[in-house]
């Protein structure tokens, strides 16, 4: 059963249906639904189909070997007998493909499906000069053939095939960038595996696990949340134990040093400039060192953005993948703990935690937010802000600035209640809002808004926000 997917759904088949050679391309972070997608759209028309090998510790010639080898395997799965000695490189291989789609010349549409293409490119394998030659030399010339190509890592994807400057340049004529599901897709999807949740406890474990599809198929009917989480990530047995290591060594050549970088940031909510974390990381500022960040953030593991009223030159990273976050804070120092969650869920390290995931989630559905507004037809920027006067540091948690000369301050509180608002946080929301005035233009004006769980207290202080948004408006 497909849950959201509307607008990719529309345009796989767009593809399907045209009269020419299609290169479809779908890439998007580990465990969000490519294959699943592709799978679902062609599976009546895929003649056929191979995933790459996951990359392991080999010699680059054995890791050739391997792909190799298993592309043989999968063409004798279609009746193609491979040659006695293996294939010698790609080429051949491809070759022997092209030999058996000849066998489908004049009939309907066929679709061949390449998975996790990325993993297929080994050090000096020459698949890329291949690949290049199977679809300028053969499938461009044949109207009734679609090549799809899924890819976790996407920084391979959009420099070797989106924005490819040699054989491949131009070449693909779909492109797919599948995002994780919104909370109204995650909730449908557990409704349609027969789970109940009700919308508090469909965040937390969308603040645990973000919006991936994969792990949310794993909850089942009749256990709780805490129990769910413990099922899934606490013990030796746990089906995700390895999950995090996983997310990196499936992306990435050198994944200790990509998940150095993720590590440093998890223990910073506000980011580190890059400077400051190559410093911290003990690497290089050199250009490989930003081809890793530049790897992280296509992955959305990680954000690039510039405070609010500060220039591009004040660029900061951040860490904005839930399930990361969620696993280094709460998971990693007990997750041989079977059963540990389902006792700390409720622990102060706990509560502070989802806190500041909360702000994640929102900063995920600013189109919800924008909606709930009701200025979805307005352009408007989003930015954290960290702001500073007469030196008290001010963060703020989101700020939306409108074209229609309206600053939105919104104040993110993630409470089990409805929130109270006290003197404290009254005298701090003042503060923060004399602070963030000071970068205003004159012709603009602030509006403050409270996103809280289940709402505002009445109480003295309910005349601070103009606006009050709960987690149910983030489900629109």
């Amino acid at each position: 059963m497909m849950i959201g997917r509307e607008t990719e759904i529309r345009e796989l088949q767009m593809a399907l249906n045209s009269p020419r050679p299609e290169f479809v391309v779908v890439y998007g972070r580990r465990r969000v639904g490519k294959t699943f997608l592709i799978d679902n759209i062609y599976r009546d028309h895929i003649v056929f189909r191979h995933a790459g090998l996951p990359p392991k510790a080999a010699t680059p010639k054995n890791k050739l070997k391997r792909q190799l080898a298993a592309f043989a395997m999968s063409l004798a799965s279609c009746g193609v007998e491979p040659p006695s000695k293996g294939f010698a490189n790609w080429g051949e291989a491809f070759l022997s493909l092209q030999r058996y789609l000849d066998t489908f010349a004049g009939k309907r549409r066929i679709v061949i499906f390449l998975d996790e293409l990325p993993w297929m490119d080994t050090t000096s394998s020459g698949f890329l000069d291949a690949l290049s030659s199977f679809w300028n030399n053969y499938l461009c010339t044949r109207d009734h053939m679609l090549l799809a190509v899924t890819g976790s890592a996407s920084s391979w994807i959009l420099d070797h095939l989106i924005d490819n400057n040699e054989g491949l340049y131009r070449r693909v004529t779909h492109q797919i960038l599948l995002k994780p599901f919104t909370l109204n897709e995650c909730s449908r999807l557990l409704h349609a595996n027969g789970v109940s949740f009700s919308s508090y406890e469909v965040a937390q474990v969308y603040m645990a696990f973000g919006g991936i599809p994969f792990y949310w198929n794993y909850f089942l009917p009749g256990e709780s949340v805490a129990q769910g989480i413990d099922r899934l990530l606490f013990g030796g047995d746990a089906p995700l134990f390895d999950e995090f290591r996983s997310l990196f060594s499936s992306q990435f050549a050198s994944p200790d040093a990509y998940e150095s970088i993720v590590r440093i940031l998890s223990k910073r909510n506000v980011g580190l400039d890059a400077d400051e974390i190559a410093k911290e990381a003990k690497l290089s500022p050199s250009g490989s060192f930003y081809d890793m960040l530049r790897g992280l953030e296509r992955s959305h593991i990680i954000e690039e953005y510039v405070p609010f009223g500060e220039s591009k030159r004040n660029t900061r990273f951040k860490l904005s993948d839930p399930f990361c976050y969620f696993y280094l804070k709460q998971v990693e120092p007990h997750r041989e703990e079977a059963g540990y969650w389902a006792n700390h869920a409720s622990s102060p390290s706990a509560v502070t935690h989802f806190g500041f995931e909360f702000e994640l989630l929102c900063f995920n559905h600013v189109a919800q937010i924008k909606h709930a507004l009701g200025i979805s037809g307005v352009a408007a920027s989003c930015h954290p802000f960290i702001g500073q006067d007469e030196g008290n540091k001010a963060q703020l948690d989101l700020v939306l600035r409108r074209k229609d000369n309206v600053v939105n301050l919104l104040e993110i509180k993630w409470s089990k209640n409805e929130y109270a608002m006290d003197k404290e946080e009254h005298l701090k929301l003042e503060r923060r809002e004399e602070v963030l005035s000071s970068y205003l233009l004159k012709r603009e004006s602030i509006q403050t808004v409270l996103l809280t769980s289940f709402g505002l207290k009445n109480g003295e202080y309910q005349s601070d926000f103009s606006r009050v948004l709960t987690l149910d408006h983030l489900f629109s």
